[in-house]
């Protein structure tokens, strides 16, 4: 989320910046005491990626118990909705060629093939 927020074009430049920034280390729950070693090496974040949409259901039930969570803390939440949409740069490099391995391998977006607004 925070190489979105701070617009990273990739994996490395938000590394990057977790190395120089202690403040956005903390925000993002690494261990201050442990200071740029907390960071961790560019393979975990394609790995954390692939296992996480391995479990997509789970992660959709979990945002729809924290938008029900804040209803209640909010009765008028979600009443009122505006919007200001931002196309996000994928870096896709598209589909790969006929005969290529059909297996994904975590470098690239593999499905980033439309745009909506």
């Amino acid at each position: 989320i925070a190489g979105i927020i701070y617009q990273h074009p990739s994996i490395e430049s938000l590394r990057r910046e977790l190395l120089r920034n202690a403040q956005l280390r903390e925000i993002c729950g690494f261990d201050p005491w442990v200071g740029e070693r907390a960071v961790p090496p560019s393979y975990v974040y394609s790995r954390f990626c692939r296992k996480l949409m391995e479990h997509i259901d789970e992660v959709e039930k979990i945002f729809t118990r924290l938008v029900d969570e804040i209803s209640k803390l909010l009765p008028d939440f979600g009443r009122i909705l505006a919007v200001d949409s931002k196309a996000i740069n994928s870096l896709s490099r598209g589909k790969k060629q006929e005969g290529a391995s059909p297996k994904p391998d975590g470098r690239r977006d593999t499905d980033a093939d439309f745009g909506k607004k």
